[in-house]
């Protein structure tokens, strides 16, 4: 069986830099890391977490999607981004005792989620050329995506 093409995943970095300072916080480090610790969001197995020691990180498994699909990969992609930065801002901003008191309510009820989910959903058309995601090229011969570009080099 031929190997499944990987996802490469990258930030624009002129425009992370621009969300940040809107956001009014440093740029935290990102990272993207392929096929560890997955959960199921919407059919895509994508998970983020945001962390003010060690910044964002998001875990992804999404090497056997279709080339298709990319234009979806990138939009889950920069909603996690932007729900993780969210958390960073919240971070920066909310008081300790009321961030505590937050995470003792069950998870969807939290205002902390709330609120970066919100936020998410209402800049992910403003910021959707924040990430750039690419297959590298499969070396087997016989793999959907190398005879796709075989097709369109002839």
């Amino acid at each position: 069986m031929p190997p499944s093409p990987r996802l490469k995943v990258s930030l624009v970095e002129d425009r992370f830099n621009d969300l940040c300072a809107r956001l009014g916080i440093d740029p935290p480090p990102v990272r993207f890391i392929p096929g560890a610790r997955q959960t199921q969001k919407h059919g895509l197995t994508l998970w983020g977490r945001a962390d003010v020691l060690t910044g964002i990180t998001i875990y992804l498994n999404i090497e056997t999607l279709e080339v298709d699909r990319l234009r979806y990969v990138s939009r889950e992609l920069v909603e996690t981004l932007l729900h993780e930065l969210r958390h960073m801002y919240q971070y920066e901003t909310w008081a300790p005792e009321r961030i505590d008191a937050d995470r003792k309510r069950p998870y969807q009820e939290q205002e902390m989620e709330r609120d970066a989910e919100a936020f998410a959903k209402s800049h992910l058309s403003e910021w959707r050329g924040i990430v750039r995601v690419s297959r590298t090229q499969p070396s087997s011969p016989f793999s959907k995506l190398a005879c796709h570009d075989r097709r369109q080099m002839v």
